[in-house]
């Protein structure tokens, strides 16, 4: 799935508001109030607001800078560019404490809210 990632107020929602779920202690979901499709994800800790492209007005106007989650990626999406990187989360992302947000850390607080 590609999302855009956007800090503060730098998106707004031109038609609606999503409804959330609190997935986490420091991120909530974004699904459609109509038909449930999820749609973000917003993470709390960090500022940062993920909108799936799909549900832009121009996604053609988003150039992609780089793959996260790619440990998981299934086996036939051929990624053929040369975007840096990341198996996991990216790790410039910053919590609240000012320590990386690391995927160990994040996996041991979504297994804390299963």
């Amino acid at each position: 799935m590609t999302s855009v990632g956007f800090s503060g107020d730098a998106f707004s929602w031109t038609k609606g508001q999503p409804m959330l779920y609190n997935s986490s202690k420091n991120g909530q979901r974004g699904f459609c109030s109509h038909c449930g499709s999820t749609v973000s994800f917003h993470w709390s800790d960090i500022g940062t607001d993920w909108v799936h492209a799909g549900t832009l007005d121009h996604p053609e106007r988003v150039t992609p800078e780089l793959h996260f989650m790619t440990a998981t990626q299934v086996p036939w999406i051929k990624l053929d560019d040369s975007l840096p990187r990341y198996p996991r989360y990216i790790p410039e992302r910053k919590g609240s404490t000012g320590d990386d947000v690391g995927y160990a850390d994040i996996q041991s607080e979504l297994k804390e809210n299963d």
